[in-house]
């Protein structure tokens, strides 16, 4: 039999369900326990919403990517960016432990938004324009980002709160 233990709550159930998948792929029998603690869950939701970045960040984010990729001459990369703010905050590391996730979704939603474009390593900037229909889909990334974290922290309150969590109730949760 094989045996899945996770000391903490997930992030995301999609998450779990694979973690705990992983132990019954050989066709042997497995169990999971789940140390469930509803104030790790609130104080990881917290944590996970405060790197939420709303679209001023983003715009700073975006603002450091050029200016960086102007002093670079144009020879940047978003991973030597991200890079660079690791080092940058790397001496406060409760400062790091909420800014660098939040600088990377930020990336992320830049490049949703299409105004970041990696190439071989050749990065590509649009210019941001707030009366642009790209800046209205940047805008509602951001709100989506936002609503996705706290629709997960939810669905993973609901399933640990259950009085009998199941496969069938992980599922039909994840289904929704």
């Amino acid at each position: 039999m094989r045996l899945v233990v996770h000391f903490d709550s997930p992030n995301t159930l999609v998450d779990y369900a694979q973690q705990i998948g992983r132990a019954g792929r050989d066709g042997l029998s497995a169990r999971c326990v789940t140390f469930y603690d509803p104030r790790r869950v609130d104080r990881t939701d917290v944590q996970m919403q405060v790197s939420i970045p709303d679209v001023m960040f983003v715009e700073r984010i975006y603002k450091r990517i050029v200016n960086a990729w102007r002093k670079a001459g144009g020879k940047l990369s978003l991973i030597g960016f991200q890079h660079q703010l690791e080092i940058l905050t790397k001496d406060q590391l409760a400062a790091a432990e909420v800014y660098i996730p939040r600088a990377q979704r930020s990336i992320g939603l830049l490049k949703r938004a299409g105004y970041l474009q990696e190439k071989e390593g050749v990065l590509t900037i649009k210019r941001l324009d707030r009366a642009a229909s790209r800046y209205a889909k940047l805008l509602e990334f951001t709100q989506m980002s936002a609503k996705r974290q706290v629709r997960e922290t939810d669905r993973i309150k609901r399933f640990f709160t259950h009085n009998q969590p199941s496969q069938e109730l992980l599922w039909s949760i994840i289904g929704e």
